[in-house]
Protein backbone atom coordinates (compact mmCIF):
# COMPACT_ATOMS: atom_id res chain seq x y z
CA UNK A 1 0.00 0.00 0.00
CA UNK A 2 1.40 3.26 -1.04
CA UNK A 3 0.95 6.81 1.06
CA UNK A 4 1.07 10.34 0.06
CA UNK A 5 1.91 12.67 2.20
CA UNK A 6 0.90 16.54 1.54
CA UNK A 7 4.43 17.72 2.81
CA UNK A 8 6.49 15.08 0.95
CA UNK A 9 7.83 16.34 -2.00
CA UNK A 10 8.26 12.34 -2.83
CA UNK A 11 5.87 11.07 -5.63
CA UNK A 12 3.41 8.04 -4.45
CA UNK A 13 5.74 7.66 -1.26
CA UNK A 14 6.29 4.27 0.06
CA UNK A 15 6.27 3.29 3.91
CA UNK A 16 9.12 4.37 5.58
CA UNK A 17 10.64 5.87 2.37
CA UNK A 18 13.55 8.64 3.07
CA UNK A 19 14.79 10.85 0.99
CA UNK A 20 18.21 10.79 0.42
CA UNK A 21 19.46 13.47 -2.30
CA UNK A 22 17.02 16.17 -3.77
CA UNK A 23 18.53 17.06 -7.39
CA UNK A 24 17.98 20.26 -9.57
CA UNK A 25 20.77 20.74 -12.34
CA UNK A 26 23.64 22.53 -11.56
CA UNK A 27 23.87 26.06 -10.78
CA UNK A 28 26.22 27.07 -13.56
CA UNK A 29 23.85 25.54 -16.20
CA UNK A 30 21.38 28.30 -15.37
CA UNK A 31 24.02 30.98 -15.09
CA UNK A 32 25.50 29.80 -18.35
CA UNK A 33 22.02 30.84 -20.03
CA UNK A 34 21.21 33.67 -17.73
CA UNK A 35 24.29 35.36 -19.10
CA UNK A 36 23.58 34.93 -23.06
CA UNK A 37 20.10 36.14 -22.11
CA UNK A 38 21.10 39.10 -20.55
CA UNK A 39 23.44 39.83 -23.48
CA UNK A 40 20.14 39.05 -26.15
CA UNK A 41 18.31 41.73 -24.15
CA UNK A 42 20.90 44.30 -24.19
CA UNK A 43 21.88 43.51 -27.73
CA UNK A 44 18.73 45.48 -29.05
CA UNK A 45 18.82 48.23 -26.53
CA UNK A 46 22.76 48.68 -27.80
CA UNK A 47 21.33 48.71 -31.82
CA UNK A 48 18.53 51.22 -30.78
CA UNK A 49 21.43 53.89 -28.88
CA UNK A 50 23.23 53.38 -32.63
CA UNK A 51 20.69 53.97 -34.65
CA UNK A 52 18.71 57.04 -32.53
CA UNK A 53 22.50 58.72 -32.44
CA UNK A 54 24.11 57.60 -35.42
CA UNK A 55 21.13 57.86 -37.85
CA UNK A 56 18.89 60.21 -36.53
CA UNK A 57 16.61 60.21 -39.84
CA UNK A 58 16.05 56.96 -40.03
CA UNK A 59 15.01 56.83 -36.73
CA UNK A 60 12.69 59.76 -36.86
CA UNK A 61 11.15 57.73 -40.21
CA UNK A 62 11.05 54.14 -38.67
CA UNK A 63 10.85 54.64 -34.86
CA UNK A 64 7.09 53.31 -34.58
CA UNK A 65 8.27 49.34 -36.26
CA UNK A 66 11.49 49.55 -34.55
CA UNK A 67 10.16 49.90 -31.21
CA UNK A 68 7.71 47.14 -31.93
CA UNK A 69 10.21 44.81 -33.31
CA UNK A 70 12.53 45.18 -30.14
CA UNK A 71 9.97 45.53 -28.14
CA UNK A 72 8.45 41.55 -29.09
CA UNK A 73 12.21 40.61 -29.26
CA UNK A 74 12.52 40.94 -25.84
CA UNK A 75 9.46 39.90 -25.07
CA UNK A 76 10.29 36.70 -26.55
CA UNK A 77 13.99 36.48 -24.97
CA UNK A 78 12.15 36.85 -21.68
CA UNK A 79 9.98 34.51 -22.43
CA UNK A 80 12.70 31.49 -23.17
CA UNK A 81 14.24 32.31 -20.40
CA UNK A 82 11.04 31.72 -17.67
CA UNK A 83 10.58 28.85 -19.51
CA UNK A 84 13.86 27.54 -19.18
CA UNK A 85 13.91 28.83 -15.54
CA UNK A 86 10.83 26.97 -14.92
CA UNK A 87 12.88 23.56 -16.49
CA UNK A 88 15.35 23.78 -14.22
CA UNK A 89 13.63 24.38 -11.08
CA UNK A 90 11.11 21.79 -11.78
CA UNK A 91 13.12 19.15 -13.37
CA UNK A 92 13.94 17.20 -10.40
CA UNK A 93 15.93 13.56 -9.26
CA UNK A 94 15.33 12.14 -5.88
CA UNK A 95 17.19 9.61 -4.44
CA UNK A 96 15.71 8.03 -1.81
CA UNK A 97 16.76 4.73 0.28
CA UNK A 98 13.84 2.58 -2.14
CA UNK A 99 13.92 4.39 -5.53
CA UNK A 100 15.29 6.58 -7.74
CA UNK A 101 13.03 9.30 -8.94
CA UNK A 102 12.96 11.85 -12.23
CA UNK A 103 10.84 14.54 -12.22
CA UNK A 104 10.69 15.66 -15.51
CA UNK A 105 8.77 19.43 -17.00
CA UNK A 106 8.08 19.08 -20.83
CA UNK A 107 6.47 22.20 -21.00
CA UNK A 108 4.02 24.54 -19.22
CA UNK A 109 1.31 22.01 -18.66
CA UNK A 110 2.78 18.41 -19.43
CA UNK A 111 4.99 16.71 -16.65
CA UNK A 112 6.08 13.64 -16.49
CA UNK A 113 7.14 11.05 -13.33
CA UNK A 114 9.50 7.72 -13.94
CA UNK A 115 10.75 5.73 -10.95
CA UNK A 116 12.09 2.32 -10.57
CA UNK A 117 13.26 0.28 -7.15
CA UNK A 118 16.67 0.50 -6.34
CA UNK A 119 16.96 -3.33 -6.19
CA UNK A 120 16.07 -2.95 -10.27
CA UNK A 121 19.59 -1.38 -10.83
CA UNK A 122 21.76 -2.62 -13.11
CA UNK A 123 24.82 -0.80 -13.68
CA UNK A 124 25.47 3.05 -12.94
CA UNK A 125 28.04 4.98 -14.79
CA UNK A 126 29.27 8.70 -14.23
CA UNK A 127 30.62 10.56 -17.16
CA UNK A 128 32.57 14.22 -16.00
CA UNK A 129 33.75 15.85 -19.49
CA UNK A 130 35.24 19.38 -20.21
CA UNK A 131 36.53 22.23 -18.02
CA UNK A 132 34.04 23.69 -16.43
CA UNK A 133 32.75 20.25 -15.42
CA UNK A 134 35.58 19.14 -13.97
CA UNK A 135 36.15 22.67 -12.11
CA UNK A 136 32.83 22.99 -11.02
CA UNK A 137 32.01 19.19 -10.00
CA UNK A 138 28.75 18.39 -12.41
CA UNK A 139 28.37 15.74 -15.23
CA UNK A 140 26.23 13.08 -16.24
CA UNK A 141 25.01 10.20 -14.03
CA UNK A 142 23.66 7.09 -15.98
CA UNK A 143 21.93 3.98 -14.55
CA UNK A 144 20.63 1.03 -16.10
CA UNK A 145 18.04 -0.85 -15.29
CA UNK A 146 16.65 -4.41 -15.36
CA UNK A 147 13.96 -5.41 -17.56
CA UNK A 148 11.51 -3.63 -19.70
CA UNK A 149 12.34 -0.71 -17.20
CA UNK A 150 13.65 2.95 -18.82
CA UNK A 151 17.04 3.57 -18.16
CA UNK A 152 17.89 6.84 -16.54
CA UNK A 153 20.23 9.49 -17.58
CA UNK A 154 20.58 12.55 -15.86
CA UNK A 155 22.73 15.54 -17.02
CA UNK A 156 24.82 18.36 -15.66
CA UNK A 157 23.99 16.89 -11.79
CA UNK A 158 26.33 17.95 -9.10
CA UNK A 159 28.46 15.69 -7.41
CA UNK A 160 27.57 12.77 -9.81
CA UNK A 161 29.90 10.14 -8.82
CA UNK A 162 29.20 10.86 -4.89
CA UNK A 163 25.19 10.34 -6.20
CA UNK A 164 26.61 6.88 -7.88
CA UNK A 165 28.17 5.39 -5.30
CA UNK A 166 25.41 6.17 -2.99
CA UNK A 167 22.95 4.39 -4.97
CA UNK A 168 25.78 1.68 -4.74
CA UNK A 169 26.01 1.36 -1.23
CA UNK A 170 21.77 1.29 -0.98
CA UNK A 171 21.51 -1.37 -3.57
CA UNK A 172 23.84 -3.55 -1.29
CA UNK A 173 22.28 -3.00 1.64
CA UNK A 174 19.19 -4.11 0.25
CA UNK A 175 20.55 -6.89 -0.87
CA UNK A 176 21.93 -8.07 2.56
CA UNK A 177 18.46 -7.05 3.95
CA UNK A 178 16.93 -9.74 1.56
CA UNK A 179 14.21 -6.73 0.37
CA UNK A 180 13.57 -8.32 -2.63
CA UNK A 181 12.25 -10.97 -4.71
CA UNK A 182 14.78 -14.04 -4.81
CA UNK A 183 12.52 -15.70 -7.29
CA UNK A 184 12.71 -12.65 -9.26
CA UNK A 185 16.17 -11.12 -8.41
CA UNK A 186 17.83 -14.60 -8.51
CA UNK A 187 20.79 -13.48 -10.75
CA UNK A 188 21.53 -10.28 -8.73
CA UNK A 189 24.98 -9.75 -6.54
CA UNK A 190 25.64 -6.75 -4.51
CA UNK A 191 28.87 -4.61 -6.73
CA UNK A 192 31.31 -2.68 -4.62
CA UNK A 193 31.02 0.72 -3.98
CA UNK A 194 34.31 1.58 -6.12
CA UNK A 195 36.13 5.00 -5.92
CA UNK A 196 36.90 4.56 -9.35
CA UNK A 197 33.17 5.24 -9.42
CA UNK A 198 34.15 9.39 -9.94
CA UNK A 199 35.98 9.16 -13.15
CA UNK A 200 34.12 7.37 -15.45
CA UNK A 201 34.19 3.65 -14.78
CA UNK A 202 31.14 1.69 -15.31
CA UNK A 203 30.38 -0.45 -12.51
CA UNK A 204 29.15 -4.54 -13.30
CA UNK A 205 27.85 -6.32 -10.55
CA UNK A 206 27.68 -9.27 -12.46
CA UNK A 207 31.37 -9.51 -12.37
CA UNK A 208 32.49 -8.39 -8.64
CA UNK A 209 31.81 -11.38 -6.97
CA UNK A 210 33.83 -14.41 -7.17
CA UNK A 211 31.92 -17.53 -8.53
CA UNK A 212 30.88 -20.05 -6.08
CA UNK A 213 32.72 -23.28 -7.10
CA UNK A 214 31.19 -25.06 -3.80
CA UNK A 215 28.34 -26.33 -5.97
CA UNK A 216 30.39 -27.98 -8.40
CA UNK A 217 32.46 -30.52 -6.59
CA UNK A 218 31.97 -33.91 -7.37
Amino acid sequence: MQIQSKKSPIPSQLPDEKIIFFIHRHWFIFLKLGLFLIFMILLPIFLYVIIKFQVPMAWQYFSGPLILIFGSYILLVITFGLIFWMNYYFDILIITNKRIIEIEQRDLFNRAIFSVEIIHVEDVSVEVKGVFPTVFGYGTLEVQTAGAVRNFIFHDISNPGIVGREISTLYNKLIKLGNHNKNNFQNHKPYPVDDELLGTKKIDKHNSIPEDKSNHKN
